[in-house]
């Protein structure tokens, strides 16, 4: 059973995270990862400024990785 509950965002792919086929560069997912994050911490009353500010939290990225579930499409 997972323990964690689903947390969602929606966020539009823009024109600069396609290339002239309207294929999503993989490079542009670091970008939405980052906006998922922020909400995140946002939605549970710990926005970024505290996490590093106050609580002198750091959160430095050293690996990434992700499944496909289905494709990203333009706007």
């Amino acid at each position: 059973m997972n323990q964690f509950q689903k947390f969602t965002i929606e966020e539009r792919v823009l024109w600069g995270d396609v290339d002239a086929a309207k294929i999503i560069f993989y490079g542009s997912y670091v970008r939405f990862f980052g906006i998922a994050e922020t909400e995140l911490f946002r939605a549970v009353g710990m926005p970024y400024g505290k996490v590093f500010d106050e609580m002198d939290i750091w959160l430095p990225r050293v690996h990434l990785e992700c499944d496909f579930h289905r494709a990203a499409q333009l706007d």
